[in-house]
């Protein structure tokens, strides 16, 4: 009772503080907890021991990389309070890996100065174009056997973001046309928010994969292997692997396994594919995992099919937004005639919409030609579905296209209704509206709505 009794007066005055400082940053402690929201300026000199000589041009990670300007100076913002670890990174390999366990008070401004030894760093430069393209791989213990292949053991990692649970072995001898990486490990990243490991691939299935600019990527369709995260729900295939060069981020790039019939598209796409690469590009998600900003996934694929057959896909599109956690797909699907025409019999398209880990919309349109008894009209198109699932204002919906059974070269069907339809909200509303064409040109929209809780229908 004590503890609560002071834990409460500890937040009330910090609640009367906060609002005379203006919602400053708040520190504060109580016999139960601790808590700190300040913001630091990290600052500091990188000078080479002994000598004491500024060290321009080496990646000091904190939170968030850094690089050092010509007087050895480094600045790092915004940094929260907390325990962390300093390294120090010489590209050039010479001056060894430099690592302090630093504790950041929260102070406006903190001064960390480090004196790098001169000595091997550790590193095995994989690729440097002299651009942000540059891979490096880390280990305790890096041996050369035979000229040109590397074994890499104890504590390994590409970038400072990439980390491997095993050995590995990187072979860059000059006959490759790029360095190869392989191993019987799991990988994984290290220090993003929200995370002490963040699983990519958590199994001992052998991998090979070939470094490319900052990337990693299969050799081939046997070396896309399943990941270890979900993508929007789904299991995924690992596709590519990029490395952030600034020692932040990693993205991978994969494969949203998708149920049928996307997964006939996905399938369709991969035969059709020279290989593993363009393959990716075209129908890959990706999900970014930062030091600096966390998780996030994000995809966009559109404008892609297959022709099965009996059966025709096109427009396939799947878009993920990770920040909102929304992700909607939907697909056209033509079945054919019977027969050498194979002349298109029906037409389906669906589109389904997911929000916040709730089914939010689903719609199905159905292109036909239905004669309307002897009218000469037929219906072209019927489309519904359902809509604001999500929320208490969910909504039914319908329209449909009738027209005439012929149509006038070059001007169109001489008499049409376009998208004539209604939405239902079944706890307060009916409202339709609909477009009479002449031509393919407008002439006429007209809309109805009642309002069963008014008693009242409105026509316009």
């Amino acid at each position: 009772m004590k503890s609560l009794i002071y834990t409460l007066a500890t937040i009330l005055s910090l609640v009367f503080i906060s609002m005379e400082a203006n919602a400053q940053a708040i520190v504060g402690y109580s016999d139960l907890f601790t808590f700190d929201t300040r913001l630091t300026h990290v600052q500091g000199t990188i000078t080479e021991e002994g000598s004491g000589n500024p060290i321009s041009g080496v990646i000091v990670t904190l939170s968030h990389p850094a690089t050092s300007l010509a007087d050895g100076s480094y600045s790092l913002d915004s940094v929260p309070t907390g325990n962390y670890v300093l390294s120090v990174f010489d590209p050039s390999c010479q001056y060894e890996l430099y690592e302090q366990n630093v504790s950041i008070t929260g102070e406006s401004t903190q001064t960390i100065n480090a004196s790098l030894t001169p000595g091997d760093c550790g590193a095995l430069l994989l690729i440097d174009w002299f651009t942000d393209d540059t891979l490096y791989a880390f280990a305790d213990n890096i041996n050369e056997n035979p000229t040109g292949v590397y074994a890499l053991s104890g504590n390994v990692n590409m970038n400072n973001v990439l980390y491997f649970d095993g050995d590995i072995e990187i072979d860059d001898r000059p006959s490759l046309d790029y360095p190869e990486i392989s191993g019987s490990c799991g990988f994984y990243a290290k220090d993003i928010p929200g995370y002490s490991v963040y699983w990519i691939k958590n199994n001992n299935v052998p991998f090979l994969y070939y470094a490319e600019a900052n990337s990693l990527k299969p050799q081939g369709w046997a070396n896309m292997l399943p990941g270890e995260f979900l993508f929007g729900g789904f299991n995924i295939t690992i596709g590519e692997i990029i490395l952030d060069s600034e020692f932040d981020k990693v993205e991978v790039k994969s494969i949203a396994n998708m149920p049928f019939p996307i997964n006939k598209v996905i399938q369709h796409m991969q035969n059709q594919s020279q290989g593993p690469g363009p393959f990716v590009q075209q129908m890959s998600c990706s999900a970014i995992l930062s030091k600096t900003d966390g998780e996030d996934f994000g995809a966009s694929i559109s404008g892609v099919g297959a022709d099965l057959g009996f059966v025709k896909i096109k427009n396939l599109n799947f878009n993920f937004d990770g920040s909102a956690n929304v992700w909607e797909a939907g697909l056209t699907l033509t079945f054919k005639r019977p027969g050498p025409d194979k002349k298109g019999l029906l037409t389906v398209g669906g589109q389904i919409g997911i929000a916040q880990g709730a089914f939010n919309d689903i719609s199905v349109s159905v292109g036909t030609k239905v004669a309307l008894g002897t009218t000469g009209l037929f219906i072209t198109e019927i489309s519904g579905g359902l809509r604001d699932l999500a929320t208490e204002d969910w909504k039914i919906g319908a329209s449909v296209d009738i027209e005439l059974g012929f149509k006038v070269p070059v001007l169109g069907s001489p008499i049409k209704l376009d998208n004539f339809g209604v939405w239902i909200d079944p706890m307060e509303s009916f409202w339709g509206e609909g477009r009479f064409l002449v031509f393919n040109n407008e002439v006429s929209t007209g809309s109805i709505e009642f309002l069963p809780h008014e008693r009242s229908l409105y026509v316009e």
